[in-house]
């Protein structure tokens, strides 16, 4: 136990230095390295101190979702890790040597117009419709937080399109004007009663535009703040008033479960131990859990094949389960060991290669925050674009590869339709409407 702690406290102080480093530094501060960083404490250390201590309190083995983690695979999985850190700490730090902010895609200069806006409008209005209907209606559509259906994710993505004017007002210097902050309240609303993760990614990717934007870094605590009570409301509390609606189709009797009954279990929902630890992220008990097997039977490396997902993906739901369920099975046949509800970085890279993986992984934990950052600050570049993609780092940790890929892919994607009602708009409106808009 005492050679675990050690190396936990290791990781610990590394990154918290770096989060540090950065927190204090008197240029620009890397908001994304000290989100990553700050997140990889919590969801990896964090979660590897529950489980020690659960080892230590009802002995081996542990079950955190389908994972089987006993002492010698968390001690293999914590001197793994200590390497990643020391990776990550070595790699962001060489990252920053290199200049790259010459290759900063620049700001294409588009603006507003009364098209773009009726455009947006539309497409918000007929995904919020279409997403509202595919649940059942209104009624059943509130009740029916977290529940997930066919088709319903590429809904969300088109019901997306509902930030951008604000974050494009946003990140050209502009004010935002009612209609933009409506849009993405909306869009986020509905979004978040779809998925806790992909609204909390919209806060965190306006966070990243109206940050750099300003470029006004003594606002740095004063953000991170505002984060750490975004994050408490969107996952802890609305996650709590979810687990508790959504099995029974009713808001009745909500107050009193958590605030007027008595017993030590009246509030268990919103603690984030066993809830958030045990069976929602699986950043360290993924790596724990398959080392277990790795070490007890053996893994079979899948060498990324399974990371074909995304193209199957890319085909709407009712098109890929008619013509292309047999393939995605057969993609997902490959990964043959996992016990999370979703396969964390960690454990992905190392179904794909093993210790090499891990160490690609780790490498690219230190070294894409720096890239993103230097784009980011780079005079005239395009901090929506750079905005919304540096938020995707953070999903490293939680997902696999393609899923990462895959929201990447589709916030470019919205951003290109966005950007094509711009330039349509500027075209074909009068001047005296584009000002109008302005």
């Amino acid at each position: 136990m005492a050679f675990n702690i050690l190396l936990l406290a290791l990781q610990i102080v590394l990154l918290a230095l770096l989060v540090l480093k950065e927190f204090f530094h008197r240029g620009a501060k890397n908001l994304i390295a000290i989100l990553l960083f700050t997140a990889h404490l919590i969801l990896v250390e964090g979660q590897a101190i529950y489980v020690l201590s659960d080892l230590a309190a009802t002995g081996e083995p542990v079950f955190y979702a389908d994972n089987v983690i006993r002492l010698r695979s968390f001690t293999l999985a914590n001197i793994t890790l200590t390497a990643s850190v020391v990776v990550i700490c070595i790699s962001y730090h060489l990252a920053g040597k290199r200049n790259r902010l010459a290759r900063a895609a620049k700001w294409p200069g588009l603006h507003e117009t009364l098209f773009s806006y009726i455009a947006v409008v539309g497409v918000a209005s007929a995904a919020c419709y279409a997403l509202i209907q595919k649940l059942g209606g209104f009624r059943s559509f509130c009740y029916s937080m977290g529940v997930m259906v066919g088709g319903q994710v590429f809904l969300m993505i088109a019901l997306s399109i509902g930030k951008l004017p604000l974050f494009h007002k946003t990140a050209s210097g502009m004010k935002p004007r009612g209609i933009d902050w409506l849009l993405f309240a909306v869009a986020m609303s509905l979004i978040m009663l779809n998925s806790r993760g992909t609204a909390m990614l919209m806060i965190l990717q306006y966070v990243m535009v109206m940050y750099f934007s300003r470029r006004t870094n003594g606002d740095t605590v004063r953000v991170l703040l505002r984060i750490g009570a975004a994050s408490f409301l969107i996952v802890v509390v609305y996650g709590a008033i979810r687990d508790f609606v959504t099995p029974r189709g009713t808001f009745e009797g909500l107050v009193e479960y958590y605030f007027v009954g008595s017993g030590a279990d009246q509030l268990k929902v919103l603690t984030m131990g066993d809830l958030c630890y045990r069976f929602m992220v699986s950043t360290f008990t993924g790596l724990a859990g398959i080392l277990n097997t790795y070490m007890e039977s053996g893994v079979d490396h899948d060498f990324g094949v399974t990371n074909l997902c995304l193209f199957t993906h890319l085909v709407p739901y009712s098109l890929r389960i008619a013509l292309l369920a047999d393939v995605e099975s057969w993609i997902n046949s490959f990964y043959l060991v996992s016990g999370s509800v979703v396969p964390g970085g960690y454990e992905s890279s190392f179904v794909h290669l093993g210790f090499p993986g891990i160490l690609i992984f780790s490498l690219s934990l230190g070294a894409l925050p720096r890239w993103l950052h230097d784009q980011l600050v780079s005079d005239g570049a395009d901090r929506l674009k750079y905005g919304l993609l540096s938020v995707h780092v953070l999903n490293l940790l939680l997902a696999p590869l393609w899923a990462v890929m895959f929201w990447i892919l589709a916030d470019l994607s919205v951003l290109a339709v966005y950007r094509i009602t711009l330039s349509a708009g500027m075209h074909f409106e009068p001047k005296a409407a584009f000002e109008r808009v302005r």
